[in-house]
């Protein structure tokens, strides 16, 4: 009879699919801890030239608890300087680096890392980079479980090592790819991007990732983080209910002229990636336009002028860019739906626009 797979085989397919899938790093992270029964894991983006490490996957640790390593316990983390300047390849355990006596000592032990099952151990190993970014994935161990413990989870860690590195790197290239093969110039209207239901981003056009940076940043496993609280918290809700009950308003809007709409199948979006038809991301996927709100009323002569639109539809045009749908459009006029439908079709014909999304992309442009 053939003999049973090594445990590292389930992790080493998880890392596969990690590199083609986002939301496949945190299936990896909770099958490692399952596989080792005593560890607390977590994964850290680390940029070369800064060299400091940030919380992007946090296992099964107490959401409170991680919370609370994100607002204070990262900035006095005894584990953060030596994960920076670790070589890559190969897992060390944190008595090499730091004694006992030196971490019991510390504010970081004592009221994060103790009133978790007391996790005084620490094993990680660092990917090898790809271009400027690496990782560091790290294992925590509880003080009773031992070297012993410690020493089993830093022969599996080296053993995934090249499997880790070769999931990073691939993942980067893709990330590269996705983002629409380049950029636009910085400060452009907006445009569209796809993220999972962890806001992982999948895939986002040139006018959206032109905006990486200014209206939201990245973190190394790909996850949106909006600059606005409030969208942030309106993306997270998009994405737990897309369709279902207490879902948010289809459309949010800054203060600062910025709103992003979650995008509905009916919009009829043509999405440019060979990626959406196959079967390789395990979770939902949302689409997101970010755009510039609609301009002011004066904006009104200019889309008459260059699209030919009537008064109407010239209205029509900025409530379509706002988010709004046909039966909101109709109340706000005080008017039909068959006659806003007439007015819609009209608008898409006269700005050439195959659907809602376009003349909401077009107005963004037309601002920027």
């Amino acid at each position: 009879m053939p003999s049973p797979a090594p445990p590292e085989d389930p992790l080493i397919a998880c890392l596969h699919r990690a590199a083609l899938d986002p939301a496949g790093w945190q299936d990896f992270v909770l099958a490692l801890e399952q596989g080792l029964g005593c560890a607390k894991a977590s994964i850290h983006g680390v940029a070369e030239r800064s060299g400091a490490p940030f919380l992007s996957v946090a296992g099964s640790f107490d959401a409170a608890f991680a919370r609370s390593y994100l607002a204070h316990f990262h900035r006095i983390n005894p584990f953060v300087p030596l994960s920076a300047a670790m070589s890559p390849g190969r897992a060390r355990m944190s008595p090499m680096d730091l004694p006992d006596d030196a971490l019991r000592r510390t504010e970081f032990y004592n009221d994060w890392l103790r009133p978790q099952e007391d996790l005084a151990i620490a094993v990680a190993v660092r990917s090898r980079p790809h271009a400027d970014r690496s990782l560091v994935l790290s294992l925590n161990l509880r003080r009773r479980d031992g070297e012993r413990a410690a020493s089993r989870a830093q022969r599996l860690l080296d053993r995934l090592e090249p499997h880790l590195s070769h999931a990073f790197q691939v993942a980067e290239i893709i990330s590269a790819l996705s983002l629409g093969g380049g950029r636009a110039e910085a400060g452009g209207g907006g445009g569209l991007m796809m993220v999972d239901d962890g806001l992982s981003l999948i895939w986002a056009d040139d006018g959206a990732a032109a905006q990486d940076g200014r209206v939201f940043r990245l973190d190394p496993f790909r996850k949106v983080i909006f600059q606005n609280g409030a969208m942030q918290d309106w993306a997270r809700a998009a994405c737990r209910s897309p369709g279902g009950a207490g879902r948010p308003p289809p459309v949010f809007r800054a203060a600062d002229g910025w709103q992003i709409r979650l995008a509905q199948p009916g919009d009829g979006i043509c999405l440019p990636s060979p990626f959406f038809g196959g079967h390789s991301f395990s979770r939902p996927r949302m689409l997101f336009l970010l755009s510039r709100a609609a301009g002011e009323p004066s904006r009104i002569p200019g889309l008459r002028s260059r699209f030919g639109l009537t008064p109407a539809e010239a209205e029509i045009a900025r409530a379509i860019a706002q988010g709004l749908t046909t039966a909101e459009i109709a109340m706000a006029r005080q008017t039909s739906l068959h006659t806003v439908r007439n007015q819609i079709r009209s608008v898409l014909g006269k700005m050439e626009a195959r659907h809602r999304i376009d003349v909401a992309r077009i107005l963004a442009q037309d601002r920027s």
